[in-house]
C-alpha cells in the first residue's frame, strides 16, 4: 500500500496489482485529483499518506480523503452530514455510510463548476474541528448490523464474546457487516469462523 502521498499520483494506491502500471485508475482522474488536493492543501490542511491515498487532516483529526474509482474520483469528507450541502451535492457512499460523504466528478469541469462548494466545505470542516465539535452521537451496540445467530454464537464462546465485545464500535460494524451480507446460512457461518481466529487477536477485518 502507498506510504507517501506524492507517489499516489505516480503508482496509485498500492492496493491492487495494477499499481504502478499505466492501467492504474489514478492516471485516468490525475488531473482532478491534482486539482483537488491543491483547493485541501490550500485551506491550510496538512496531507499525509492514509489507506493508500492523500489524507488531509487539521489538528491530527481526519477532514477528507481523495478517493479513486473506475468511473469517478473525489474528495470525501469525514463528517461531510454535518456541512452545508442545500443542493444536496454530497452523497453517501453506500447505504451503511453514517457521517462520511462524497463529491464525486467524472470530468473536470465539475470541479470548476463546483470549486467554491469544494473549498466552502473544507473551510466548514475546519471549523468543525476547531470548534472540537463531536460527531452527532456516540455509536452503541444498538446500531450495529443483526447476524441471525451471531449472538448465540458468542454464547458458546466466552472467550469470542471477550474479544469481540474488546474490540472498537468500528471493528465490531466491520465484522458484521461482512458476516450480515452473506446470503445463505452455510456461507455466513464458514465467514464467522474464518475470521474468528482474528477476533480472538483482537484485531479488525482490515488490521
Amino acid at each position: 500500500m502507498t506510504r507517501n502521498a506524492d507517489d499516489f499520483f505516480s503508482i496509485g494506491c498500492g492496493r491492487c496489482a495494477l499499481g504502478g502500471t499505466p492501467d492504474c485508475k489514478v492516471h485516468r482522474w490525475s488531473a482532478m485529483l491534482q486539482q483537488l488536493r491543491t483547493m485541501a492543501l490550500q485551506a491550510g490542511l496538512t496531507e499525509q499518506c492514509k489507506w493508500g491515498s492523500p489524507c488531509f487532516s487539521f489538528a491530527e483529526r481526519n477532514v477528507a480523503l481523495l478517493f479513486v474509482f473506475k468511473e469517478s474520483c473525489g474528495l470525501s469528507f469525514f463528517r461531510g452530514d454535518e456541512l452545508s450541502d442545500p443542493m444536496n451535492r454530497l452523497e453517501a457512499a453506500g447505504p451503511n455510510t453514517r457521517s462520511g460523504r462524497l463529491f464525486r466528478a467524472t470530468e473536470q469541469q465539475q470541479i470548476i463548476q463546483h470549486e467554491n462548494d469544494i473549498r466552502h466545505w473544507l473551510a466548514e470542516a475546519i471549523v468543525l474541528e476547531e470548534q472540537g465539535r463531536l460527531v452527532h452521537r456516540a455509536p452503541t451496540d444498538a446500531d450495529l448490523p443483526e447476524v441471525p445467530g451471531w449472538y448465540e454464537y458468542l454464547k458458546s464462546r466466552p472467550e469470542l464474546a471477550m474479544a469481540f465485545e474488546a474490540l472498537t464500535h468500528g471493528r465490531k460494524r466491520g465484522y458484521l457487516l461482512h458476516f450480515s451480507s452473506a446470503k445463505q446460512e452455510s456461507t455466513r457461518i464458514k465467514r464467522i469462523e474464518k475470521w474468528t481466529p482474528q477476533i480472538l487477536a483482537f484485531k479488525g477485518i482490515h488490521d
